[in-house]
């Protein structure tokens, strides 16, 4: 409920909002569709879910974009992925339009630029490796390997409760079959085991999700890859990356900031391909058309442009 307490602006009219917790999509829609719900959160829905709220509303089903990027990581300080020809290979042999369209049902956007999401300043638009089986077959034999011969078993790990695999699973199992001769099976673990897996000794290949905790690239490029101060789950050490974030993280210059980061983001996903970004998170709700969201005044958006700085900047 509204707070009575609070006196300063008040753009909207909502005065009570109630959120109802629900897990059968069925009931619910009926109810939307009878005006006795003005919004509901979409993410979850499979999609024939979607296609069918899509048919039924139309314009009203609404995508929002997300600080948030769905990727692979590669282990990085040992064989076989040590080798950059080897992690390029990978990336290469993976075309991820079509993985945003026939695994997601674009509830994500293809990962082809940088690790920083579109939701977020500092992305960089098709910065990441194209997909070139051709290029991945070259840069494999070129490292050893040519169509997959003497490739050692891998360690593929995804988090998962359930037995199904996620869709991106047989897509990219598919990929690397076809354009590299590699047949990997990927391993299902629970969330605890995955993140001690993560901390202690990573697995040569990861699915993650990571999310920004806030809307800026530091939250993304130092926070999870700086060698020293991040979580860094490829074991990855690169001079060059980390002076790149610790500068912007001192930087009260934005589009100075923002070159930096681009920089880095580069030197990750293209030139180093220690991660694969595979695709970026889309939130989606249906919503009536009388909700609405009041103007923000430019002092409030000019809060994006805050800079968080370390204490040692």
């Amino acid at each position: 409920s509204k707070n009575p307490f609070y006196h300063g602006p008040f753009p909207g009219n909502a005065d009570r909002v109630e959120c109802p917790l629900f897990t059968d999509f069925g009931p619910v829609l009926k109810a939307y569709a009878a005006d006795a719900l003005d919004a509901i959160s979409m993410i979850t829905a499979d999609p024939g879910t979607i296609a069918r709220a899509r048919a039924a509303h139309g314009r009203e089903l609404v995508y929002i974009p997300q600080p948030s990027t769905y990727h692979l990581v590669f282990r990085a300080d040992r064989p076989p992925f040590d080798d950059v020809r080897v992690r390029q290979a990978f990336v290469h042999a993976v075309d991820r339009d079509t993985l945003a369209t026939e695994a997601w049902g674009g509830q994500y956007l293809p990962g082809t630029g940088g690790f920083v999401p579109p939701a977020i300043p500092g992305h960089s638009t098709g910065i990441g490796l194209a997909y070139d089986p051709e290029r991945a077959r070259d840069l494999l034999a070129q490292a050893g390997y040519p169509g997959g011969q003497g490739f050692p078993r891998v360690i593929w790990l995804y988090s998962g409760g359930s037995p199904a695999e996620p869709p991106v699973v047989p897509f990219l199992r598919k990929a690397w079959r076809k354009n590299l001769g590699l047949s990997l099976e990927a391993q299902s673990v629970e969330w605890e085991a995955f993140i001690e897996r993560r901390d202690l000794d990573p697995a040569h290949l990861a699915l993650w999700g990571w999310l920004a905790d806030y809307p800026d690239p530091d939250a993304l490029l130092r926070v999870l890859f700086h060698s020293t101060e991040g979580i860094n789950p490829p074991r990855w050490h690169n001079a060059r990356f980390d002076a790149l974030v610790e500068e912007a993280a001192c930087v009260a210059d934005q589009t100075r900031r923002m070159e930096l980061y681009r920089e880095a983001d580069r030197i990750l996903v293209a030139e180093k391909a220690v991660i694969m970004p595979l695709g970026y998170a889309r939130g989606r709700i249906l919503v009536k058309p009388w909700v609405t969201m009041p103007r923000v005044p430019p002092a409030l958006m000019r809060l994006k442009h805050i800079v968080l700085q370390r204490e040692e900047c």
